[in-house]
C-alpha cells in the first residue's frame, strides 16, 4: 500500500535580515472527518475508563503525569489529519544581538494550532539566551467534530494550554 505526503513552500527574504516562509503538507496517512471521529470516540471511551478507574493502556495520552512533571518535553509534530500549514518568520539582528523566531502550525480542518513565538538574545560570541513559548491554538467549535455534546478539534486534544521554556546555550 502506498501512502503519500507532500510538502510544498515559498520562501521570502525581506532586505537582509528577514524571512517569511509558507508551507502546505498533505498527509495521506492523515484521518478524514469519520476517521477522526472514530479516533475521538476510542479517546473519549479510555477518558470515561480513567475517569472510574479502570486500568487505561499505555501510550494513549490519558496515563497520570510522569513522577516527574518539571522536566520540559520537547515538542513533536504527529499530525492526525490530512491538511496543514506551516508558516514561519524569523527576524535576525535585531538591535545586532537578537533574533525573533514565530512559527505557526495550523491543522486546515478545523483551523486549530501551535504558535512557537522565541527570542534569542546573543549575550556574547560565547553566550545565548532563548525564551519560547508553545501556545495552543484550540480552533473554531463551528469547524470542529461534534461527539455527543462536545466539541474538539485537533490542536484542542493538548493536555496544556501553553508552555514556556528558558534556555542558555554555551559555545567553547
Amino acid at each position: 500500500e502506498v501512502r503519500l505526503k507532500a510538502l510544498a513552500g515559498a520562501r521570502w527574504m525581506f532586505g537582509e535580515a528577514s524571512t517569511l516562509s509558507l508551507e502546505y503538507f498533505w498527509n495521506g496517512e492523515g484521518y478524514g472527518d469519520d476517521g477522526f471521529r472514530n479516533v475521538l470516540q476510542v479517546l473519549t471511551n479510555l477518558r470515561e475508563a480513567r475517569r472510574l478507574g479502570l486500568p487505561v493502556p499505555a501510550g494513549t495520552g490519558l496515563q497520570p503525569p510522569s513522577s516527574d512533571p518539571g522536566s520540559p518535553q520537547k515538542f513533536a509534530f504527529e499530525p492526525l489529519r490530512r491538511h496543514y500549514v506551516f508558516l514561519n518568520y524569523l527576524q535576525s539582528q535585531i538591535k545586532d544581538d537578537f533574533t525573533l523566531n514565530v512559527t505557526l502550525i495550523a491543522g486546515l480542518a478545523d483551523l486549530s494550532g501551535q504558535l512557537a513565538p522565541s527570542v534569542t538574545w546573543s549575550t556574547t560570541e560565547w553566550l545565548s539566551l532563548t525564551a519560547t513559548a508553545f501556545v495552543t491554538l484550540p480552533g473554531f467549535d463551528a469547524l470542529g467534530t461534534e461527539l455527543g455534546q462536545e466539541t474538539f478539534t485537533e490542536f484542542g486534544l493538548q493536555p496544556t494550554v501553553w508552555r514556556a521554556f528558558l534556555g542558555a546555550r554555551i559555545f567553547y
